[in-house]
């Protein structure tokens, strides 16, 4: 029973956000898994986190010690600027323009090896598999249109790479 009341909190979460994705799914809805954002599941799951928790003043001290955590600042950062990186470079039209290069120099057959290898070099060079994922992953999408390929085998060939 304790560990129940110390893992609430993520199961509720998992609860909320895997339900609501099959929920949707069972719908017929387009993009089932992304009808609910993961911010909006994980706030309630903070705060039953917060209610199972004993003592609760102790529980938020350590909440947001957590949160105040270098590592866990860095990650966030990545994650944003990666964000904001995917964003600007769709909006330029730069993913059009590599989808259309790689499409001229790369043989469809070659292109699943050459998205891993891509992958992991940018991981590499850039110290994360984050920001690997979310540099590569709109061209890869973009990829998977233009050659018919599973979109799904496209970008876990990425999250592979990275």
């Amino acid at each position: 029973m304790d560990y129940l009341r110390h893992t609430a909190g993520i199961i509720f979460f998992i609860i909320l956000f895997v339900g609501s994705g099959i929920y949707f799914s069972y719908q017929n809805v387009e993009n089932a898994f992304y009808q609910l954002p993961p911010i909006v599941a994980i706030l309630p799951a903070i705060a039953i986190g917060w209610v199972f928790a004993k003592p609760k003043a102790q529980a938020k001290e350590m909440f947001f010690k957590g949160l105040a955590h270098p590592d866990i600042l860095l990650m966030c950062a990545i994650f944003l600027l990666a964000g904001a990186f995917s964003q600007v470079t769709a909006d330029i039209g730069s993913v059009k323009a590599t989808v259309s290069l790689a499409m001229k120099m790369i043989s469809p057959h070659w292109l699943v090896i050459g998205i891993f290898v891509v992958s992991a070099f940018i991981s590499t060079a850039v110290g994360t598999s984050m920001g690997a994922i979310v540099t590569v992953a709109p061209i890869v999408t973009g990829l998977a249109y233009e050659v018919d390929y599973s979109s799904a085998l496209l970008l876990g060939t990425v999250v592979g790479g990275a």
